[in-house]
């Protein structure tokens, strides 16, 4: 999920300007849905100014960790107070272009990969496909975000697939089951375009798979209906056991709850 806040400067360029979403209007949320931890990702409005996200992370507490925007010249003293702050991954937006672009994926893995960091990689299919070998190749856990926008470019599908596929079996990389109406074509559930993809994944990877809500929904002029994004898992996920492991288990190893 994220955050805007008002009385923080948007990056120059940015591209998502978004209305203030506060902790306590997330914390409605949470208490509608019945979640207990949340992992705060950085906005690509606010470039590479976590300042937002160290406070934000400060009052949400133990039940919250972080993911940050960084580049290849983040100093060793801000490394530390984000490290310190709870988060535990780099983000990159590579759709919402700004702060990062694909050249620093690996200088930034190396910085992060003796804090225990991830990195998250937000992608168009066909950067995805075209970059999958410099992805494999990084030297940390990589979280694919919004099933890797499965649905979105048809033409490409058959060969995203098998990168998404050969992506997860290497035992370092997990994908999100979040921002449906990023991943489909369709603009509302059922998503029933990404239905056969999610249902294969989640048989062949059930200890690959998180999720997330994606609140606020900053990319949507029209907000869904986060009760209705939830109950997707119970569609596509029957089986209880399986989304606990999801819900649970697998975001507990991943950001160290």
């Amino acid at each position: 999920m994220h955050l805007f806040d008002n009385a923080y400067p948007l990056a120059e360029g940015a591209e998502i300007h978004h209305p203030n979403a506060s902790i306590g209007a997330y914390r409605r949320l949470q208490n509608r849905l019945g979640l207990n931890r949340n992992v705060l990702v950085q906005p690509s409005s606010y470039g590479l100014d976590n300042r937002l996200l160290v406070s934000a992370l400060a009052e949400l507490g133990n039940s919250s960790r972080g993911v940050a925007v960084i580049d290849d010249s983040v100093s060793p003293d801000e490394l530390e107070t984000l490290t310190r702050s709870r988060v535990t991954g780099a983000r990159f937006n590579l759709v919402q272009r700004g702060a990062t672009h694909i050249g620093m994926l690996q200088a930034v893995a190396q910085r992060v990969r003796p804090l225990g960091w991830h990195i998250q990689i937000h992608m168009r299919p066909t950067d995805l496909v075209a970059h999958y070998q410099v992805i494999d190749a990084l030297p940390v856990p990589v979280v694919i975000d919004h099933m890797a926008r499965f649905a979105t470019e048809p033409s490409i599908q058959r060969s995203l697939h098998e990168c998404v596929r050969a992506l997860l079996s290497n035992g370092k990389t997990w994908m999100k089951l979040s921002g449906a109406y990023l991943a489909s074509q369709q603009v509302s559930p059922p998503f029933s375009d990404l239905s056969d993809f999610v249902a294969e994944m989640v048989r062949d990877f059930p200890t690959r798979l998180v999720w997330g809500s994606d609140w606020p929904h900053a990319t949507e002029k029209i907000k869904p209906d986060d009760g209705a994004l939830l109950s997707m898992l119970g569609h596509w996920i029957p089986d209880e056991e399986v989304r606990d492991q999801i819900l649970e288990r697998n975001p507990a190893l991943l950001y160290g709850f």
